[in-house]
């Protein structure tokens, strides 16, 4: 099948104006916002519903056209990018994009289009609607292509916790539905777990049912210094064990920290700067201001400076520092932006390692860290190697497996880490998520590319 056999076959079941072949328009679906990922197709297809992606699927799976559901585009390992390298068909690959709203809400959870940007739904109450962003630069939490695993500073993994239902396309236009939103029901597999994690190999999903965050009305936020990660470790258990309010614990370096103050001119309370931050929000329906600063007075020389913000444009500054990593990080060249985990007690291990790592590199390269220490997780992000020069990938992710971490905390495989996934998964794990993907998809059209290398 030729290119222009695909898009008049697309258009003859769409109708031409959900079928998208400007060069120009279809740039932003190819290109990843850090710009290290790039990928080509003759053609994106805009459904208006899900209906529309039943008919896509269907066509594309009768006629052999590879499928890659896209949603936000704003995934980390190139998992939304089609490639000639495993298609099924030899013109390239089609790209789905589901970016259409969703109207409904409940009391307890709020159904979310699969292109909402997840952090754009934290703290949302049952009377708000999620804002839609298909192209918006990730706020505050990690990134999330289309319901896939993103987490986020203040309520966690979305697979693990925040997905209450799915209504999703399987490539045969058939639909599953499971969006009761109910707190517990073990009525068999658990559909949601599992179509949230699969980087849509699966299934398209159109629809998902969030579990909501409260949004607390006292806040307040401290910004504190430690002489190192070990420290500042323990500062966080003590925080979470002392402070029954506490939200968010965040860590981050001064040479970050330095890099964010440069780069957006953001104000840094401490002069000079200590070697490691941790960011704690404490919220809640009482004030928690008080609970907050009990347990600081009580951490002693641990912590050497401290600087506390309740109004609104105190806590902003202060979580700027944290938040704004990833521009400043993005002005200094295409990043290698790798996320993992690690047991509690190997985490400051990590840090000094990896550093070290990086630095044996040529190019010199630059390592800049930050993460959810609450949960063991840390970004890593090395400027300096070419784009396409994975040595530096792959010698990080085989450091943090041989502590017993994971090579993706949230930013899940895709196609960069698709050839490291054995340093975690078994040949037996391994088998068995092809026999997964087969069951849903035995055609193997819907994002071949990902996951799981033959």
């Amino acid at each position: 099948m030729t290119n222009d056999e695909l898009v008049q076959g697309l258009v003859d079941v769409l109708g031409a104006e959900r079928v998208l072949t400007d060069p120009d328009v279809i740039a932003s679906y190819v290109t990843d916002w850090t710009g290290r990922y790039r990928g080509t197709t003759p053609a994106v297809v805009r459904p208006r519903d899900r209906d529309d992606v039943a008919t896509a699927l269907r066509w594309c799976r009768d006629h052999r056209v590879a499928v890659v559901p896209q949603g936000g585009n704003t995934g980390l390992v190139g998992d939304r990018f089609p490639s000639r390298a495993r298609s099924c068909c030899p013109c390239g690959d089609s790209i789905t994009s589901t970016t259409w709203t969703s109207s409904r809400r409940s009391s307890t959870w709020v159904p979310a289009p699969p292109s909402a940007v997840f952090g754009s739904t934290c703290g949302a109450s049952a009377s708000t609607s999620p804002s839609i962003s298909p192209r918006a630069t990730p706020p505050r939490s990690a990134v999330s292509s289309p319901r896939t695993r993103a987490g986020c500073t203040c309520c966690g993994m979305d697979r693990c916790a925040q997905v209450a239902g799915v209504e999703a396309v399987l490539t045969d236009g058939s639909i599953v539905r499971t969006m009761r939103g109910l707190v517990k029901d073990n009525t068999g597999y658990d559909l949601p777990g599992l179509l949230t994690g699969s980087e849509g190999t699966l299934a398209v999903v159109t629809e998902v049912a969030l579990r909501l965050i409260p949004d607390h009305p006292y806040r307040v936020v401290a910004l504190l210094g430690c002489a190192d990660l070990e420290t500042a470790l323990a500062v966080a258990r003590r925080l979470r064990h002392d402070v029954s309010a506490l939200e968010a614990l965040e860590g981050f370096f001064a040479d970050g920290a330095t890099l964010v103050s440069d780069s957006f001119g953001v104000v840094v309370p401490f002069d000079p700067l200590p070697p490691v931050l941790l960011l704690a929000e404490a919220a809640g329906a009482r004030d928690p201001t008080d609970q907050l600063t009990a347990a600081l007075n009580d951490l002693g020389d641990a912590v050497t400076d401290s600087a506390v913000a309740v109004d609104p444009a105190g806590r902003k500054t202060l979580w700027a520092l944290r938040d704004r990593h990833t521009e400043a990080i993005a002005g200094q060249g295409i990043a290698h932006k790798l996320d993992v985990t690690l047991p509690p007690g190997r985490l400051a291990l990590f840090e000094r390692e990896v550093r070290a790592l990086v630095g044996s590199f040529e190019p010199p390269s630059r390592c800049f860290l930050f993460g959810h220490v609450g949960d063991g997780n840390l970004h890593v992000n090395v400027v300096g190697p070419d784009p396409d020069d994975r040595r530096v990938d792959r010698a990080v992710l085989e450091l943090a497996a041989s502590m017993g971490g994971s090579i993706s905390a949230e930013h899940g495989i895709g196609t960069a880490k698709r050839d490291l996934l054995a340093l975690n998964r078994s040949p037996e794990e391994r088998a068995l998520f092809r026999s997964i993907r087969h069951a849903f998809d035995p055609a193997g059209i819907l994002n071949p590319n990902v996951l799981i290398a033959d």
